[in-house]
């Protein structure tokens, strides 16, 4: 992306405080870049949410390897529907120093977590600021 250009608005499930730092606990980072914040639900949406509205997600795999780290999740049927068919919803956990966090997509090879988490937080849509 050309720094000069506007980053592409998304819609996204933002962990409340709460959730990230039980995430955070419970599944600890193995990279330097930690992130666990949200879930992307659509990028450049056609249109933006209307309204901000809270949402649910189980925590079901955890995925890693040497550049990065993300959990598989379920989401409620609310935020689940801003979704498009066979994108695999997962919060980017941890990656290693140069790597960005949409690396997490290509991370294959989930392992159940073997413990029940929820987490909560609000879908709305946002835009990046340019840095």
């Amino acid at each position: 992306m050309n720094p000069r250009e506007p980053h592409k608005p998304f819609t996204c499930l933002v962990l409340d405080a709460p959730s990230r730092v039980l995430l955070l606990a419970m599944v600890p980072p193995r990279h330097e870049m930690v992130f666990a914040d949200h879930i992307t639900l659509e990028h450049d949406p056609a249109s933006p949410v209307a309204g901000e509205f809270q949402a649910r997600a189980v925590v079901l795999d955890v995925m890693s390897d040497e550049q990065g780290q993300a959990v598989v999740v379920e989401l409620d049927r609310n935020a689940g529907a801003l979704m498009k068919p066979g994108q695999r919803p997962h919060i980017t956990l941890s990656c290693a120093p140069g790597i960005l966090p949409a690396y997490s997509n290509r991370l294959e090879g989930p392992k159940p977590l073997g413990f029940s988490l929820v987490l909560s937080g609000t879908v709305k849509t946002v835009v990046p600021k340019v840095k």
